[in-house]
């Protein structure tokens, strides 16, 4: 067993993610890619680095939810779970049997999908600490003659 200790990202990952056919092109890596469609993540390993999926997602269906930069968020499942994956267009490619949404139906998602990640950054503010109401201090006045 040569080098079992190897637990890199790319570690067993010989015929899975190996220089395996063309480089992407330019239109593979601007593709634009409607929310809400079906896509299949295939890692390329042309593209290390940019974006490059978990090798245990290879192979796998998601839905694009969102865009993040130049990359895309997909939720995929890992066993009964859901799971975000933020993932280059270079390793995403749109599902042959799935139906796509229409154009219409993509930019009322993407605009739902900007105001959910604009709520998520605001933050709530600090609240201060409230004064003390006189029935309170009175309370504590009597508990301080109690103990002397």
């Amino acid at each position: 067993m040569a080098n079992k200790a190897a637990k890199g990202k790319r570690a067993k990952t010989r015929n899975t993610i190996s220089r395996k056919g063309p480089r992407p092109t330019i239109t593979k890596l601007l593709q634009q890619i409607p929310i809400g469609s079906k896509v299949d993540i295939k890692a390329n390993s042309w593209m290390q680095g940019k974006g490059m999926p978990f090798r245990r997602f290879h192979g796998m269906t998601g839905t694009v939810t969102a865009r993040q930069g130049r990359s895309y968020i997909v939720e995929a499942t890992n066993g009964n779970q859901l799971v975000e994956l933020i993932i280059g267009p270079a390793h995403l490619t749109l599902s042959r049997g799935a139906k796509q949404p229409t154009q219409e139906e993509a930019d009322a998602k993407e605009a739902k999908a900007a105001l959910a990640q604009k709520r998520k950054v605001v933050r709530k503010p600090i609240q201060e600490e409230k004064p003390r109401g006189a029935i309170e201090e009175i309370a504590d006045e009597a508990e301080g003659e109690a103990m002397a």
